[in-house]
């Protein structure tokens, strides 16, 4: 969590292993999974949900679901654990009663937003990934679609997931579901730890929360600069450093032990790093199968583009004539 600009995005980029060096970006820091070093530019196995995410809009959810569970499964699964599969996202994320309603977009009426999140978090689970990443799963929702998502990643995390998300100035209830915070501000760390002792860190450095203001909206004017004169601007910068140092002075230690471990363990730890593919299961057909059916069941469904097509070509047949 931070204010806007802090380097949140970029941060679960890096750690996903979604950013790569080049002469203009260099990422610096280790990172483990389970024990064990990983490269710079090593894949996790996880999911990660970016903040817009784009449907066929005259698709339903089932259809939608149904697509991704063929292409990324392929001929694995038969036709009846293929449903099963859906059918156990629908339930887990809430969207049984949705599953025959189009997915829609801006310009045509489908789902809700909130529908629309934890339909891309459904297309995510479908290979279960141990790890979910997400960029601000609740922007542009309201307060009550914004809790139905985090409820539904609250469940998954209980189910033993662990869900690393962008949060952006959260309702105290959404904020609530969280276990640990990591604050960010400027691109450096503010607060690293359980989220019930991060007011009694910032209380102990002297900020007082005003009565009635939630806990992340003191977080953030504690973290955030000052827009104002110069002045201003150079009592939030000194600000955030005092916070900064603190930060790192009590920041959480990672007691990283060495792992002696056989053959075997290492070669499924190996396995477990690589499990991240972009490839999906089903072979050239089948992919060229369910692309053409998909576009053509989308252009098909999609009249008023089809309406305006026709007309456009009779138009340009009576000039040519």
């Amino acid at each position: 969590m931070g204010p806007s600009g802090s380097g949140k995005s970029t941060l679960i980029h890096a750690l996903a292993g979604l950013i790569k060096e080049s002469d203009k970006i260099t990422v610096e820091g280790k990172r483990y999974l389970n024990g064990f070093s990983l490269a710079g530019d090593s894949m996790l196995p996880a999911a990660f949900i970016e903040q817009d995410v784009n449907f066929f809009p005259h698709m339903t959810v089932k259809e939608t679901l149904d697509f991704r569970v063929e292409l990324k499964l392929g001929s694995s699964l038969g036709k009846s654990e293929r449903d099963d599969v859906v059918s156990s996202l629908l339930d887990l994320l809430g969207l049984t009663q949705s599953a025959n309603t189009i997915v829609g977009n801006s310009k045509v009426r489908g789902l809700s937003g909130g529908e629309r999140k934890r339909l891309s978090i459904a297309c995510e689970m479908i290979s279960s990934p141990p790890i979910i990443f997400l960029d601000e799963p609740t922007s542009g929702l309201d307060s009550y679609q914004a809790a139905q998502v985090v409820k539904f990643l609250r469940r998954l995390a209980d189910q033993g997931k662990t869900i690393i998300s962008v949060i952006h100035q959260p309702s105290q209830n959404v904020l609530a579901s969280f276990d640990y915070l990591l604050l960010l501000s400027d691109g450096k760390q503010m607060y690293f730890g359980e989220l019930s002792h991060a007011r009694t860190f910032f209380t102990d450095l002297g900020f007082t929360i005003t009565e009635g203001v939630g806990l992340s909206e003191f977080l953030l004017q504690c973290v955030s600069r000052t827009n104002g004169g110069p002045t201003e601007q150079r009592a939030s910068i000194e600000r955030i450093e005092k916070i900064a140092n603190e930060s790192r002075k009590l920041s959480m230690k990672l007691e990283l032990s060495e792992k002696k471990i056989g053959e075997k363990e290492h070669q499924h730890a190996i396995k477990l790093i690589q499990q991240k593919s972009h490839r999906p299961a089903a072979g050239i057909l089948r992919q060229f199968k369910l692309l053409f059916g998909r576009a053509l069941s989308e252009t098909f469904r999609n009249k008023a583009a089809v309406i305006i097509k026709v007309v456009q070509q009779g138009k340009v047949l009576q000039l040519d004539r």
